[in-house]
């Protein structure tokens, strides 16, 4: 007799992190859209149509249980930016605490590409990598915490102006929970 185990769910998921993504960009003033069902190596269009330039965003997500890294497909890095959300998980080196809401980092394409494994077979980021190569990269100084809710990045990507989150009140944006 075969014992199969149920597959879990995760394509709800991994659109409301899509979603979550948007939203974070467009409270960041930046105009977004989610890219076309099955578009392959991103799921995510920010733009800066005044200036007529845009960037393409992939959206990971990981939601409850152990893990150790995320799998990124073998298209990576067909995007600019990989977004990663993390909620309620436990064991693993993942970056979040248990109970709380989801943690959201942004991180350049160029940072992860020379760290992908496996790229043969099933591309995947190990989080342990991932710590020692955001320590290194340029001007992350705080090491993962620099990449954690950092859409100023993608603001700069598109040739935008920083933005003083204190005078529009994105700061308690940000920390709501969504």
């Amino acid at each position: 007799m075969l014992l199969t185990m149920a597959r879990r769910e995760t394509k709800r998921y991994s659109t409301g992190a899509e979603y979550l993504a948007v939203a974070r960009l467009l409270m960041n003033g930046i105009v977004t859209f989610k890219a076309p069902e099955g578009t392959a190596g991103y799921d995510v269009i920010a733009t800066a149509p005044e200036i007529g330039t845009s960037c393409r965003v992939q959206v990971k997500c990981r939601w409850g249980g152990r893990i150790d890294g995320f799998i990124v497909g073998n298209k990576f890095p067909a995007c600019d930016f990989l977004v990663f959300g993390a909620s309620h998980m436990s064991g693993g080196s993942a970056p979040v605490d248990a109970e709380s809401n989801p943690h959201v980092y942004v991180f350049p394409a160029a940072l992860l590409d020379p760290i992908v494994r496996d790229r043969d077979r099933m591309p995947k980021i190990q989080f342990n990598d991932l710590n020692a190569a955001a320590g290194a990269w340029p001007g992350a100084s705080a090491g993962l915490a620099s990449f954690k809710e950092n859409w100023g990045q993608i603001r700069t990507h598109l040739g935008l102006p920083e933005v003083d989150t204190a005078a529009n009140g994105l700061t308690e944006l940000r920390t709501a929970s969504l």
